[in-house]
């Protein structure tokens, strides 16, 4: 459990943002101002680190630098290929920066709405700093399913604003998506969320002292407050990476040969679905969502609906039967039937 990997000097921060902006804004500007530009940074970052500012560091999370890796990777799949579709890759940087935003508000409120007791500020009387705890994204707390519902509609719409065909668009990102996804969940293990029911297997894992694995079999009575870790759990952090990356690659290496638009698209939401619900099967971090039915837990239901949603998309895509190719010259995109 690594949840911070190590500071990083804050000055130094600075000048790498500096020579980001120099970069975006810089554009055909003459090279002699990107050269005074570039000397005033370093000037100002030798300034800032003989006086010691900001020497302590800012933490890197572990858990955010897997989601940019994940980001970076994911929009390299898309963009590499773009080009067949006749589509700008500058659209798979767009829609990626921007998803990771949409998406993180979506994931961070589906999350608070499952575990709501935790978070509403009436417990108790009323509690501002519970509001702030919604926001609080470093701190892992991602449902899956809520960048599913919030990031594919604004991808659609995106499309829709710029003229870029929609769903042979979503056949080629959700790919990213799912790819995202796995190096997200490695970062869950390294923070130590998303963790699983207890195991005797060779490959369970044990959480340090206050890991919410630990947090969590304490308060059950499993283990003493004393204890030096968890009981060993199912590592199902590694599981859904595993799972993810697996489909990721499938959903990948099919792309080019798929029969009709839609096709990755709805395979990915049954894949999806069906991987999710195997995974809480093994997972021990959330409660029923209905008495009545113990067993499974609000994830569980929320995959069932993805897999459904994702068979009747499938059948939808498989009758129109049309496969996008791009525009020839000035000519209009045209569809061919299979």
């Amino acid at each position: 459990m690594y949840p911070k990997l190590f500071d990083v000097p804050a000055y130094l921060l600075a000048g790498l943002g500096g020579v980001l902006l120099v970069v975006a804004f810089a554009g055909e500007a003459k090279r002699s101002l990107v050269v005074i530009l570039a000397v005033l940074g370093a000037v100002a970052g030798g300034v800032f680190g003989y006086c010691q500012w900001g020497a302590t560091g800012v933490p890197l999370r572990s858990y955010g630098t897997m989601i940019l890796i994940g980001f970076l990777c994911g929009v390299w799949m898309a963009a590499r290929r773009a080009p067949r579709l006749g589509i700008d890759p500058r659209h798979c940087m767009d829609v990626g920066v921007w998803g990771v935003v949409v998406g993180l508000l979506g994931a961070r409120a589906l999350h608070v709405l499952m575990f709501w007791p935790q978070y509403t500020p009436f417990h108790d009387g009323f509690d501002l700093s519970r509001i702030g705890r919604w926001f609080k994204f470093w701190e892992a707390g991602l449902a899956f399913h809520g960048v599913l519902l919030t990031v594919l509609p604004f991808t659609w719409l995106y499309c829709r604003r710029h003229k870029v065909p929609g769903v042979p668009f979503l056949d080629l990102a959700i790919p990213s998506l799912i790819a995202g996804q796995a190096f997200g969940r490695i970062g869950c293990f390294l923070f130590g969320c998303c963790y699983g029911k207890p195991s005797g297997l060779p490959w369970a894992v044990h959480f340090p002292p206050h890991a919410p694995a630990w947090d969590a079999q304490v308060a059950a009575g499993l283990i003493p407050p004393d204890a030096a870790c968890s009981a060993g759990v199912h590592p199902t952090e590694l599981y859904a990476a595993i799972g993810g990356g697996l489909v990721a690659a499938v959903l990948y290496s099919f792309w080019p040969r798929r029969r009709y638009d839609g096709q990755v698209l709805a395979l990915t939401l049954i894949m999806a679905g069906v991987t999710r619900f195997f995974e809480e099967l093994l997972r021990a971090d959330e409660p029923a969502a209905f008495a009545a039915v113990p067993s499974l837990t609000t994830s569980h239901w929320l995959a069932l609906l993805v897999v459904v949603i994702g068979v009747g998309l499938l059948f939808f895509f498989k009758q129109r039967g049309m496969l996008y190719t791009p525009p020839s010259g000035s000519g209009e995109p045209a569809h061919v039937p299979q």
